[in-house]
């Protein structure tokens, strides 16, 4: 498919090289996109091993959690109400842990981690808030329908009035490429949703020069945990976590695991793009 803009290009362009370290990372299959299972014998030690990961990583999330509410100042309530004020902040719910892209963040630092669309979207807005411009905006987006988060390349709460720059960015998808609003799956289907974080970018370099790559992920994930646990906490990181950790549900080869393993599943649209089951892509074509 072509595009005549070039800044466009380019930023979709980047947005795939984000896709590709996110599912290099957490996998190009997450959890809740592996299809339902015929017999309890067809669940593999490997899908009990990344549930039982993903277990982890939950609860490490919500002690994270727990710790932004702990050590919230009041400098920083103020500066969450001005981000509110100028709706960087939108759909808010506080006691939702996964509407908090940092926390979520912090919580991939469960070696060899696993997730669902929240592990992918917050890993995504991380990594896109890093490396564009302040004069782009990143939205991390629950979608409430269909339980699901993904993020965009500009304001998503403007896709109906402006939606010719709208880049959707979803790792989630098995064949995922960042694709234009219009040309989504997601607008195919009807996904509406909202933006929770709207915020600016954060780089003063090129972004087309920039490295992409898991070692930029993993100090994102390491800083976020870093800014909940602070330096005496880090310090003390294993011996606190470790026995919530050791404490999360374990899952065992047996008729509930099947269930629990089909619950929520959405195996169907493959591609990121609508009307597609396969990779499609944009080429840049100058006018």
């Amino acid at each position: 498919m072509e595009i005549n803009d070039k800044g466009l290009f380019d930023r979709i362009t980047l947005a795939n090289r984000v896709i590709k370290v996110v599912q290099g990372l957490l996998g190009d299959t997450p959890l809740n996109r592996r299809g339902k299972l015929e017999e309890v014998e067809s669940l593999t030690v490997d899908v009990l091993g990344d549930m039982n990961t993903f277990f982890k990583v939950v609860a490490v999330r919500e002690y994270l959690h727990t710790r932004s509410d702990q050590l919230r100042t009041r400098p920083a309530q103020q500066r969450h109400e001005t981000r509110v004020a100028n709706k960087q902040i939108r759909a808010y719910d506080p006691t939702e842990t996964a509407n908090r892209p940092k926390v979520v963040l912090g919580s991939l630092s469960v070696p060899g981690s696993k997730g669902m669309c929240q592990e992918y979207a917050a890993l995504t807005y991380g990594l896109l808030r890093y490396l564009l411009p302040q004069t782009d905006k990143v939205c991390y987006v629950y979608e409430d329908h269909i339980k699901h988060y993904f993020c965009t390349i500009g304001d998503h709460d403007t896709r109906d009035s402006i939606p010719e720059n709208l880049i959707v960015v979803d790792a989630w998808y098995t064949k995922s490429e960042a694709v234009l609003w219009k040309d989504s799956d997601h607008k195919n289907k009807g996904y509406t949703g909202s933006a929770i974080y709207c915020k600016p970018g954060k780089s003063a370099v090129n972004f087309n020069e920039a490295v992409v790559n898991e070692a930029l992920a993993r100090d994102l994930i390491a800083k976020a945990r870093h800014s909940y646990m602070g330096r005496f906490m880090e310090e003390n990181y294993e011996r606190t976590i470790q026995g919530r950790i050791n404490e999360a549900k374990v899952v065992q080869k047996s008729p509930t695991t099947l269930v629990l393993h089909d619950r929520n599943q959405y195996p169907g649209h493959m591609s990121t793009f609508a009307r597609s089951d396969n990779y499609v892509g944009y080429e840049f074509v100058a006018k």
